[in-house]
């Protein structure tokens, strides 16, 4: 099987030996940790345990996706450093002196993987979240939570640009919370379907602060499709009905959620 190496932007979340105890932010909890000789890595999810984290909004995070592939199937696990590595002081938890050492080829490698998918850095716009975390496992000298383990076809070609305007179902356990007073970004689409941001990416001469005028700087904006900022009234949760969340991207590589059918607590 050939190697590939992708990068990816969009998607978008324990082991049995310990090195040390790490704690993530807003959560008492110790997880344990693991360095570059335990290669086990398919044992890091065995004992996942739910953690919240605060203080998200704006906060930089990257993500990793250990690939390997499995008949018609690729088998993901899923790396995200949300919540560690200094970002409760710094709100960035993949700081480029830290990801200046990534090595993506040399990791496939020692894993004996696939491929890699590496998620490029992008901003939280949710505020807490809850999530079930597993090992945390050093990768390259900056340190990442186990997140998820999903499967997808072997076939699927993701590039960036793959899920824009596309709707996508992604299994997601989690629990996202945008608290009262602070602004959302919403799409609304022409089926009457709304949408909320989760994550801009950083890229494409965006920050926080342009959000708010995204809707004048859409070129390829669907037939149909408006956008709209608002500030919440009462805090807007997110926990899918099911398990089962449906993401889409604009074509910034902005990431939304649906918010309808049981997958939030109200539409705003």
């Amino acid at each position: 099987m050939k190697r590939t190496q992708y990068m990816i932007t969009g998607l978008a979340l324990t082991g049995l030996m310990a090195f040390s105890g790490c704690k993530s932010t807003g959560a008492d909890i110790d997880v344990p940790k693991k360095g570059p000789a335990d290669l086990d890595y398919e044992a890091d999810g065995a004992k996942a345990v739910n953690i919240p984290i605060k203080n998200l909004r704006d906060a930089r995070f990257c993500e990793l996706f250990f690939i390997r592939v499995k008949g018609d199937q690729n088998e993901l696990n899923v790396y995200n450093p949300t919540g560690l590595n200094g970002m409760e002081k710094t709100k960035d938890s993949c700081p480029d002196e830290l990801l200046s050492k990534l090595d993506i080829e040399g990791l496939i490698k020692h894993y004996k993987l696939d491929g890699i998918y590496f998620n490029q850095p992008r901003h939280w716009i949710m505020d807490e979240m809850l999530i079930p975390v597993g090992a945390v496992r050093e990768l390259d000298g900056m340190d990442y939570y186990w997140m998820a383990s999903s499967h997808m076809p072997a076939n699927i070609e993701m590039k960036p640009g793959f899920l824009t305007y596309k709707r996508c179902p992604v299994e997601r356990k989690s629990t996202f919370t945008f608290k009262a007073g602070k602004e959302v970004f919403l799409l609304d689409d022409p089926d009457g379907k709304v949408w909320v941001m989760k994550a801009y990416r950083d890229s494409y001469g965006q920050s926080y602060e342009t959000l708010k005028d995204l809707g004048k700087r859409y070129k390829k904006l669907p037939e149909g499709f408006s956008t709209r900022v608002k500030v919440l009234e009462k805090d807007l949760v997110l926990k899918p009905t099911g398990g089962v969340a449906t993401v889409m991207q604009d074509e910034f590589e902005n990431t939304y959620d649906y918010l309808g059918d049981g997958c939030s607590n109200y539409i705003p």
